[in-house]
C-alpha cells in the first residue's frame, strides 16, 4: 500500500499517528499515578482485572474523539476538504482504458468485405489533479487491409500514434500544452479497390441516397461544430493572451503508387512519394521585448520530402538498407530519383489582440534549393501513373451530382472566414442549388464537387412575394417550421 500512496502523504498519518499514542501514553501514565497513589496498602489490589497485553487493542469512542480533534476532523461536515486536496500534484481521479484488438469491416451486400480496419494495443488514460487535467491517448499499431492487398499500415508496432493533452501542467509555465506524435504509415494505392469503396457508397442497392445524404449532413454538421469549437477557442485564447504550447511530430504518409506498366516487360514501374516529417512548435518568450509579446508564434518545419521511380518490388524498409546492400541483391531493375529530399521552413505570427499599428499576421518562410529530375524515361512513366487519376466518363453521373437536378439554384454572396481562428471575414460570390431539403454551395455551376453542403430538415422553405423585398425576384426565405408564414412575411 506505501507504494500506491504519495511518500508526504505517508509522513504525515506516521506524524499524526505516533502523536496520538504519546498522547495516549501520557494520559496512560498519569492515570496509573493517580492509581497508585490512591492505595494505601503496597500490596493493596483495585478492583479492576488485571489486562492481558497480548489482547488486541481497539480504540474506543473517546479514543476516535481525540483522533478527530487531532487532524481537525468533524463528523458531517461536507465543506472540509481533505488532505489529499492540499497538494497541486495528488491524483484525485484516474482513468485507464485498454484494447488490446479491435477489427472493423466493411461489408457489401454478397457478404464480402472491401476492407478492413485493425487496430492493436490502444490505451487511454485521465489523470485527474485538483486543477491539473491530463488525457493521454496511445495506439500500438494499425493495418488497413482488402481481399485485393493491403492498404496502409504503421510503419512500428508500438506508439504509432500518442498524444497528450494537459490543463495547467506542472513542468511548463502555461495555461494549457499538447503533444502528439506519429509514426511513419506506408500506404498502397489500390485503384481498384479504392473504386469499389466508393462505388458501395454510391451504390443505391448498399446506401439509399436519402441515408447517404442524411450521413453527409451530420458528417458536416459534426465537422463544422468542431471547426467553430477550434475557432472560438483560438480567439479566446488570442484574446486572454493565454499561454499554451503545442509540439506536434508527425511523420507523414510514405505513399506507392502501383502500376501495370512493365518497361521491360518484367518489373511494373511504381511511384513513391515521400511526404516527409511535418513539425510544428510554439514559441512563447516570457522575456521578449513587448513589441513581439503582442504576437503567438508558430515554428512549422517541413523536411525529407522526395520522389522516385521503381521498376519491380520495392518497399519503403529498404529505404534505410540501400546504402549497406550490395545491387545483386535489390528486388528491383532500376531506381530513377524524381524530386531530391527538400524541405520548407515557415514561421508564423498572428496578433494577440488587434492594433492599428502593427499588421494582424507575420510569415516568413526559407525555401531551400530544390532538386527535380527530369528524362524521356521518368516522362513515360510518370504519364503511364496519370492515367490512373483520370476520371472515366459516367452515364449515370447525375446520380451521383444531385445538384444537377435543383429546385431551385442562383448566384449568392457567403461570408467566410479566412486567417489563423478565422478572425477574417470575406464575402465570396458562390453558387447555390436546392435540392429537396438539402442544400448545396458549389464554386460555379459547372463544378463537379461541393463546397459546402447542408441540411435543412425542420425547416420551412418558400418564395417571397417580390412586392415585399423591393420587387427583386427569386427570394427564398427559410425559417423553422413551427413558425408560420404569416409572421415571416410580417418580418419582412
Amino acid at each position: 500500500m506505501d507504494r500506491e500512496l504519495d511518500m508526504e502523504l505517508i509522513l504525515q498519518w506516521r506524524m499524526l499517528v505516533h502523536k496520538f499514542v504519546a498522547q495516549s501514553a501520557k494520559l496512560d501514565l498519569q492515570s496509573r499515578k493517580e492509581k497508585t497513589k490512591s492505595s494505601w496498602w503496597s500490596f493493596g489490589r483495585d478492583n479492576q482485572p488485571i489486562k492481558d497485553e497480548t489482547e488486541p487493542f481497539h480504540f474506543s469512542e473517546e479514543d476516535w474523539e481525540r483522533l478527530n480533534k487531532i487532524i481537525g476532523y468533524t463528523e458531517g461536515d461536507d465543506n472540509q476538504s481533505d488532505i489529499i486536496n492540499d497538494k497541486a500534484d495528488a491524483l484525485q481521479t484516474s482513468l485507464n482504458v485498454y484494447m488490446k484488438h479491435s477489427a472493423t469491416k466493411l461489408i457489401d451486400g454478397s457478404n464480402e468485405y472491401l476492407a478492413e480496419l485493425s487496430c492493436e494495443g490502444l490505451d487511454c488514460f485521465i489523470k485527474l489533479y485538483p486543477e491539473t487535467k491530463v488525457f493521454d491517448v496511445k495506439l500500438g499499431s494499425y493495418r488497413v487491409s482488402s481481399p485485393n492487398g493491403l492498404l496502409a499500415e504503421s510503419a512500428t508496432t508500438y506508439d504509432s500514434l500518442t498524444g497528450i493533452f494537459c490543463y495547467k501542467p506542472f513542468d511548463v509555465k502555461v495555461d494549457w500544452s499538447m503533444v502528439a506524435k506519429a509514426s511513419p504509415c506506408y500506404v498502397i494505392y489500390l485503384k481498384d479497390t479504392i473504386d469499389q469503396v466508393i462505388k458501395f457508397f454510391q451504390s443505391k442497392t448498399a446506401v439509399s441516397q436519402t441515408l447517404a445524404l442524411e450521413t453527409a449532413s451530420a458528417l458536416q454538421m459534426t465537422i463544422d461544430g468542431v471547426k467553430r469549437t477550434a475557432q472560438q477557442q483560438v480567439n479566446r485564447a488570442l484574446k486572454d493572451q493565454s499561454r499554451f504550447l503545442l509540439d506536434f511530430d508527425i511523420a507523414a504518409p510514405k505513399i506507392t503508387i502501383p502500376t501495370d506498366f512493365c518497361p521491360d516487360n518484367k518489373h511494373s514501374t511504381k511511384l513513391m512519394l515521400d511526404l516527409g516529417n511535418l513539425l510544428i512548435h510554439t514559441e512563447d518568450d516570457f522575456e521578449s521585448s513587448k513589441k513581439l509579446d503582442m504576437y503567438l508564434q508558430f515554428n512549422c518545419v517541413l523536411r525529407d520530402v522526395s520522389a522516385f521511380l521503381v521498376d519491380g518490388d520495392y518497399h519503403w524498409s529498404q529505404v534505410a538498407a540501400n546504402k549497406s546492400t550490395p545491387p545483386a541483391h535489390l528486388n528491383y531493375a532500376s531506381l530513377l530519383p524524381v524530386i531530391d529530399k527538400c524541405g520548407v521552413i515557415l514561421k508564423l505570427e498572428q496578433i494577440r489582440l488587434e492594433n492599428p499599428s502593427y499588421p494582424s499576421t507575420r510569415l516568413a518562410m526559407q525555401l531551400p534549393s530544390l532538386g527535380f529530375h527530369f528524362s524521356p524515361a521518368r516522362y513515360h512513366r510518370l504519364m503511364r501513373i496519370a492515367k490512373l487519376f483520370q476520371d472515366e466518363d459516367n452515364e449515370d453521373s447525375d446520380s451521383f451530382r444531385p445538384w444537377n437536378q435543383a429546385d431551385f439554384e442562383g448566384w449568392l454572396s457567403t461570408l467566410t472566414r479566412k486567417g489563423v481562428g478565422n478572425r477574417e471575414a470575406v464575402w465570396q460570390r458562390r453558387y447555390l442549388c436546392l435540392v429537396g431539403p438539402f442544400l448545396y454551395v458549389l464554386e460555379n455551376p459547372g463544378a463537379k464537387s461541393y463546397k459546402q453542403y447542408i441540411s435543412l430538415r425542420g425547416k420551412h422553405r418558400f418564395r417571397v412575394p417580390p412586392e415585399i423585398v423591393g420587387d427583386a425576384d427569386n427570394v427564398l426565405a427559410i425559417c423553422d417550421s413551427a413558425r408560420s408564414d404569416s409572421k415571416v412575411l410580417t418580418a419582412f
